[in-house]
C-alpha cells in the first residue's frame, strides 16, 4: 500500500505540474476528480 501511494503522490505532481500548462479550471478539476476516485478504488 505505501509504495502504492508513493507512486501515486509522484504521478499525482507530474499530473500537476502537465495541468499548470493547460487551461486551468476544466481540465485540473476533470484529472483530479479522476485521480481521486482511482485512489478510492485503489485504496478500498
Amino acid at each position: 500500500m505505501a509504495s502504492i501511494r508513493i507512486l501515486f503522490w509522484q504521478n499525482f505532481i507530474m499530473i500537476e505540474l502537465c495541468l499548470g500548462i493547460l487551461p486551468y479550471n476544466a481540465m485540473r478539476n476533470l484529472a483530479l476528480n479522476f485521480a481521486l476516485n482511482c485512489v478510492d478504488k485503489i485504496l478500498r
